[in-house]
């Protein structure tokens, strides 16, 4: 017999340090967030992703973590 259990991640916590008039976007899914806290569900304990400032195509890197807030940062 076969038991399936499925063990729910904790989302990541996602700061973004930077201009308030400024867009910003998860590029790998086209997310729009906030300058300041956004939450982003995970299907696994870690995700790098690259967050995106619309307006000057600046780009940072961030590794995720399930239950931890990571920054990027724009100055």
């Amino acid at each position: 017999e076969t038991v399936s259990i499925t063990v729910p991640i904790k989302p990541a916590t996602l700061f973004v340090r930077g201009a308030l008039d400024r867009t910003y976007q998860i590029v790998d899914d086209s997310q729009v967030i906030r300058p300041g806290e956004n939450v982003v569900p995970l299907k696994s304990q870690f995700r790098s992703v690259v967050v995106r400032q619309l307006e000057t195509d600046a780009r940072r890197r961030v590794r995720l973590e399930a239950g931890k807030t990571m920054t990027a940062v724009f100055e």
